[in-house]
């Protein structure tokens, strides 16, 4: 079926178990994931799986070791759905030999088949073994916050979830978890990436006609702005998203701006602003392997800007 026809949930799925197979040592008969990557990529980047490819294209110290050719058997056999057969089978995997890594990946391995299986405790354990040898990385935070949640536990959850994300502000997978906690616990999260008001015409991108007065100012600088950007920056789009909010911001008495329509994205950008967390959302934004160095050297810089963005800058009032 040509790229095209695909839904986004069938190109995900279909670069997902190529990838997964590839990961581990396992031929496949598709010669075009580089091609399906693409596609998906372009089509869908802030899709759960998307993200998890961007994100440890990003920052490949932030994920797990790769898996060992040993390990091969295993995922053929959860490839095939035979998930008891892949335990009993890492469960029987001889350790003596094992590098760390390797060792680590393997309690990774015998959680991940626990967890499916409903044994959630025993996949805790496992996890928490894992991180012992690695240290937190996010896939580590990820899985026991799946955990937390599969027992009831959305605070922990959603703690676990922010781990992962200050370290990898685009892992899909924590992003995902994070969402789910939120929504368990009834708190209201602005939807992101924010949706620009913009919509591109023959003539090149205009702001969309049904926003409000205000809103068109708004994108139109920042459409003003991105144009007379002639240096890049990081994080990514500081100067084009300041001016739309301080367009936003501003007003006389004899226009529109203090009685507008409300706009939840511009005033959820504006309260970023305000409270010193905006490079957050920026870098979730836009980081990718282009940047990555800068981002480092900015997390150095910033060390609680991240966390405050996930834990305060995404809920709405």
């Amino acid at each position: 079926m040509p790229h095209s026809q695909l839904t986004i949930s069938d190109l995900a799925r279909t670069v997902e178990q190529i990838h997964f197979a590839r990961s581990h040592h396992i031929s496949t008969d598709n010669v075009e994931f580089e091609d399906l990557k693409r596609v998906l990529l372009q089509r869908a980047p802030f899709h759960p799986l998307a993200l998890n490819l961007r994100a440890f294209d990003a920052l490949p110290e932030t994920a797990l070791p790769a898996p060992s050719k040993r390990f091969s058997g295993i995922a053929r056999a959860f490839m095939d759905g035979r998930y008891t057969d892949a335990l009993s089978e890492a469960q029987g995997v001889v350790s003596q030999d094992m590098t760390d890594d390797e060792q680590a990946r393997l309690y990774t391995t015998i959680g991940d088949l626990e967890s499916l299986l409903g044994s959630i405790e025993s996949a805790e354990d496992c996890f928490r073994k894992a991180l012992l040898i690695l240290g937190p990385l996010p896939p580590l935070h990820a899985r026991l916050g799946r955990c937390a949640f599969l027992r009831g536990d959305a605070d922990t959850a959603r703690s676990r979830a922010i781990r992962a994300l200050v370290e990898n502000p685009i892992y899909g997978t924590a992003m995902v978890l994070y969402l789910e906690a939120c929504r368990s616990r009834s708190i209201q999260l602005l939807p992101i990436p924010v949706q620009a008001g913009l919509v591109r015409t023959q003539s090149g991108w205009v702001a969309t006609p049904d926003l409000s007065p205000k809103a068109v100012r708004a994108w139109e600088a920042w459409l003003n702005a991105r144009a007379s950007c002639t240096l890049e920056e990081f994080p990514p789009e500081r100067t084009p998203t300041l001016a739309l909010i301080q367009a936003w911001r501003s007003g006389t008495n004899d226009d529109l701006s203090y009685t507008d329509t409300p706009n939840p994205e511009l005033d959820a950008l504006e309260r970023m602003e305000r409270d010193g967390i905006l490079d957050g959302y920026l870098w979730f934004a836009g980081l990718d392997s282009s940047n990555a160095n800068q981002w480092r050297a900015w997390k150095q810089e910033h060390p609680r800007t991240m966390e405050r963005f996930w834990s305060e800058g995404l809920i709405l009032p």
